[in-house]
């Protein structure tokens, strides 16, 4: 229920109220469990050690991303043009390209801001898994469909066996955004041992061997929050060298590791370092 008045709130209310208010329950629920569990890992990582800070804006990311559901239905261009601020890259305006990002930060609007320059045809998404309760499952179905209003894409790309296939016909012509951190078992094996930090991650290989093979530009991307203000700042690197999966890889990895030493709390994924993306090994 308290996720709904939140999404009222922001369908409701000018979004630097909404921002002031959601800043004030990250203060009143930094203690929660998830928070401190992420805190101890970016800790050990060497990214983050003022806890207090880290949890509170740890806990800001989750809330802004719930009510990002209720701005991408309620707000529009204008909005856009007001809250989310663009640097890096340009956005490339025609021709395919790959757009890379990670579980990182608040990154919904980045999809209107992308497909504002050239129509974005395939993203993915994953299959609600069985007995998630009503309300989950609706704001699931939800923001589904609130990314395909976001990108004008008539039907996301599944998560299945066919999806490498699926991809790489959508990129010989249209570009198309994914997530390179997607947590999937299945394919744990498909990882590149590389250092972040003080440690080393596993990072996933999937994206970047789908890239080589088409021969599309790559870029990465990360949506952030601003320190001070209710401002989105939308951060565009590439187009990344790929000549080979594991030169892009490692590109890739870098930047990741930039983004983290900027703003650590606003990896959503801290939580799971250590089981889904732990280091596979050296690789050459």
């Amino acid at each position: 229920m308290k996720r709904l008045i939140l999404q009222f709130a922001a369908a409701v209310l000018p979004w630097p109220l909404t921002c002031a208010l959601l800043r004030r329950l990250a203060v009143r629920h930094q203690d929660a469990g998830d928070a401190h569990a992420a805190f101890a890992q970016a800790q050990a990582y060497g990214a983050a050690t003022d806890e207090a800070a880290f949890c509170q804006r740890y806990v800001l990311y989750r809330l802004v991303d719930q009510v990002d559901l209720a701005l991408a239905w309620c707000r529009g261009k204008r909005w856009q043009r007001r809250w989310v601020r663009e640097t890096g890259a340009p956005i490339p305006e025609q021709g395919p390209f790959l757009a890379l990002t990670f579980h990182f930060g608040a990154g919904m609007h980045s999809l209107r801001a992308f497909s504002a320059r050239n129509p974005i045809f395939g993203i993915l998404r994953t299959e609600l898994p069985p007995g998630m309760p009503l309300v989950d499952r609706l704001l699931a179905r939800l923001r589904g469909a609130a990314c395909r209003r976001l990108t004008r894409v008539p039907q996301l790309i599944s998560m299945d066996n066919n999806a490498a296939r699926k991809m790489l016909t959508v990129l010989r012509h249209d570009p198309m955004i994914a997530l390179v951190d997607v947590p999937n078992p299945k394919r744990r094996q498909s990882r590149r041992d590389l250092p972040l930090l003080n440690g080393h991650i596993g990072m996933p290989t999937g994206m970047s061997r789908l890239a080589v093979k088409s021969g599309v530009p790559v870029y990465v991307y990360f949506c952030t929050l601003a320190e001070h203000s209710p401002e989105r700042i939308l951060q565009v690197y590439g187009p990344l060298p790929a000549e080979s999966e594991a030169q892009l890889t490692t590109a890739i990895g870098r930047v990741f590791e930039e983004m983290l030493r900027r703003d650590p709390a606003a990896w959503h994924l801290w939580n799971l370092v250590d089981t889904e993306f732990a280091s596979a090994g050296p690789q050459a």
